[in-house]
């Protein structure tokens, strides 16, 4: 039996069988080039070799003849194992210890990922936070003017202050992805609470700044909470066990998050004009718009700063 999931881009199907086994099958994009799918399969690959880490990742089937891949009706195709879970986004709530665990597993996700690389990874992305001035064509399909001059204000001020600063950190693959519909948990052992089981989607794949994945992360982290500060700081404390932040990264975090956001924004606006009918394209844009508003605020700015740099001088 085949179900149809959510996707943006991709379209992806769960597959049951009569043997109770269950998989993904993703039918990539047109668009999408072999050389980028064969570099997501030798990263979960490479993943799979190695010690097993907190989160379960997806496991890619091969064919009898040993091909991860087929070309099917001009699109390349492949399957997963199916990963049991709850997606984060449909918890009532994000717990702080939750967060840690979640930034702890996802540093040590990195850890590994720092022995991985592959030319494909390598790449123009739109996603790529280094290549978020990129977008500022895009922000004339932002319908309210005020809140499109913010998002100019912010990138520009991104691309000519940041950018530069970002040049000079470390570098390596990250998922580049970790949302909360692509972090899933399973009930603990006791009580009613939640843990981290397992990650999905290593669509994103970048060769990238490394302090732009806990970025990521923790700005969904902040998405929705009723305290924004305090998830943040929850996840990079876990992050930072597994993977210190180094000051200079540190001092970067939130003007990376505010470039995510505006991102975030800005595509989803873009994508809404060119496919009215997709909800899947700004599922997280009204959270990324009230969060924006707050980071406009030097008070708030400040304290998710301090937060976050107390948060590592705890461990350090």
């Amino acid at each position: 039996m085949a179900s149809a999931l959510p996707s943006s881009i991709d379209q992806n199907f769960r597959l049951d069988t009569v043997g109770d086994e269950s998989f993904v099958l993703k039918i990539s994009n047109s668009s999408e080039l072999p050389e980028f799918l064969d570099a997501q399969v030798r990263a979960l690959e490479y993943l799979a070799a190695g010690p097993p880490i907190a989160l379960r990742l997806p496991v890619v089937t091969r064919r009898p003849s040993g091909d991860a891949t087929i070309f099917a009706k001009g699109h390349l195709v492949w399957l997963v194992g199916w990963l049991e879970g709850k997606p984060v986004a449909h918890l009532e709530s994000k717990p702080r210890t939750l967060l840690q665990e979640f930034g702890r597993a996802l540093g040590e996700l990195d850890e590994r990922l720092a022995g991985f690389d592959d030319p494909a990874v390598h790449r123009e992305f739109r996603w790529d936070l280094m290549r978020a001035p990129g977008v500022l064509g895009l922000t004339t399909h932002i319908p309210d003017p005020e809140g499109r001059q913010h998002v100019l204000r912010s990138l520009r001020r991104f691309a000519t202050d940041t950018i530069p600063r970002l040049e000079r950190l470390p570098f390596q693959v990250v998922h580049n992805d970790a949302n909360d519909h692509n972090l899933l948990v399973r009930p603990a052992a006791v009580g009613e609470s939640f843990i981290p089981c397992a990650l999905l989607d290593f669509g994103d794949l970048l060769w990238t700044p490394r302090v732009a994945e806990a970025a990521i992360a923790i700005t969904y982290a902040m998405l929705g909470s009723e305290e924004p500060i305090e998830a943040a700081a929850a996840f990079l404390g876990g992050y930072h066990a597994s993977l210190p932040i180094g000051p200079d990264e540190l001092g970067l975090l939130p003007d990376l998050i505010e470039a995510r956001l505006c991102a975030s924004v800005t595509i989803a606006a873009y994508e809404r004009a060119c496919d009215p009918d997709n909800a899947f394209v700004s599922v997280s844009e009204a959270p990324a718009w009230r969060l924006l508003e707050r980071l406009a605020a030097e008070r708030f700015r400040s304290g998710l700063a301090t937060a976050l740099a107390e948060t590592t001088w705890q461990q350090d």
